[in-house]
């Protein structure tokens, strides 16, 4: 302060050396001012690293959970769907792609009757008929699902018990017959069977036999395209091989068309 004052003394008849002196007693003030605030304060303390949390997965949720979540209760679950025991025998499935109106032939083991369903009739037993697929047919029973399926080849009797008639008698007689006849006299055959050849396939006309049309779910104008998957209708002489292979084979899966829906039999002889 001394020097400065020595300084003003010697210039202070001078207005820009009057300027520099205070700007230079103002910066040194300033610095003076900082470093007493620097040793009053005492070591600089590290900021606080700031703690990031780690993003927490979001749990699935089952659909009952998410029901739950809503107040609503989605019920039991049924686990699997077990093989039916009612006394049942499925004789064949006519699976369509509406499901009204797919059919299944079903009968009483011990009585050879076989009758008709559609989904939503009432079975022998106390079970409804659920849906009908390809292989099988599915009941309701007891609000329950059940599994009713086609015999295995092993459980075939060899031969009917006295005095009933035997596993699909009526459809093996009438198979066999309508090989014998379409051997003779294909035409004839043909017209006794209510079908009318086309280049692609044979179409079930109005004469069609009633209990036929009923017992398999089909209806003037449908088309029978294939059998076991061998195309119908271009060739007699390959029908006919067809047919007879049907009485080996043990099953016919039938295609047949209707307008222009694709309607799929399976019987089993």
């Amino acid at each position: 302060m001394t020097r400065l004052r020595a300084l003003w003394d010697a210039h202070g008849d001078k207005p820009l050396a009057l300027a520099a002196l205070l700007l230079l007693a103002v910066v040194l003030a300033w610095q003076l001012g900082r470093l007493v605030w620097l040793l009053l304060s005492g070591p600089a303390q590290p900021l606080p690293v700031p703690v990031v949390q780690a993003p927490v997965a979001a749990a699935s949720s089952s659909p009952a959970q998410v029901a739950s979540l809503f107040g609503e209760n989605s019920g039991p679950q049924q686990a699997t769907v077990a093989d039916t025991t009612l006394q049942l025998r499925l004789d064949g499935v006519m699976e369509s792609s509406d499901p009204a109106s797919s059919r299944a032939m079903i009968a009483e083991r011990g009585n050879g009757l076989v009758k008709t369903f559609k989904p939503g009739d009432q079975l022998p037993g106390g079970a409804s008929l659920a849906r009908v697929e390809a292989t099988q047919v599915v009941l309701d029973r007891n609000g329950r699902e059940e599994i009713l399926r086609f015999d295995k080849p092993a459980d075939k009797p060899v031969s009917p018990p006295p005095g009933q008639p035997g596993r699909a008698a009526d459809t093996v007689n009438a198979l066999d017959k309508a090989v014998s006849n379409f051997a003779s006299s294909p035409m004839a055959a043909l017209r006794q069977m209510g079908l009318r050849r086309t280049s692609q396939g044979y179409v079930v006309s109005i004469t069609a036999q009633k209990d036929m049309l009923k017992r398999y779910g089909l209806q003037p104008g449908d088309r029978i395209v294939s059998i076991n998957g061998q195309s119908v209708g271009k060739d007699l002489e390959a029908d006919q091989q067809t047919l007879g292979q049907l009485q080996s084979a043990g099953s016919a899966r039938v295609e047949v068309q209707r307008g222009t829906q694709t309607i799929t039999l399976e019987q089993r002889l």
